[in-house]
């Protein structure tokens, strides 16, 4: 089943179905509407194919210029809604970074407790290296 991603100036979100992988991309200013967004299309994919058909994601920041102030509050609460509705810990997640945007996100996964399954990368490659490898530990398909 094909699911229809996002595709605007500030946000990328697909779903791989050959892969089973969910790719996301931030850009510009990352704002409280653009991380809800995010999640209102995770939650509406999750209710459509179902969460347990995804095997990993690549969340990608190295285009974000700015961190509103309010978004990692924002983060915070959409992470613990997603996570009290959706079994997630089967998903291993690379958090895709460069030096400038390393601290804020390390900040948000402290926050998330989310810290066994994701890991801060900095390339597509060594992202989907950490998820290959989260998910042979943990038994799932790649």
């Amino acid at each position: 089943m094909q699911f229809e991603g996002i595709d605007t100036p500030q946000l990328i979100a697909v779903y791989e179905e050959d892969t089973h992988y969910v790719h996301v991309t931030y850009r510009g200013e990352l704002t409280p509407q653009i991380t809800a967004e995010f999640y209102d299309w995770l939650g509406r994919l999750a209710d459509t194919i179902g969460i347990e058909t995804v095997h990993g994601a690549t969340i990608d920041f190295r285009q974000v210029t700015k961190f509103h102030q309010q978004n990692l509050y924002t983060a915070y609460r959409e992470s613990r809604s997603a996570n009290r509705t959706m079994d997630m810990s089967h998903i291993g997640v690379g958090m895709i970074v460069e030096s400038k945007q390393e601290p804020m996100v390390r900040l948000s996964m402290n926050l998330t407790g989310q810290l066994d399954r994701m890991r801060i990368v900095y390339s597509p490659e060594e992202a989907l290296k950490f998820i290959e490898e989260w998910s042979q530990k943990k038994g799932k398909p790649q």
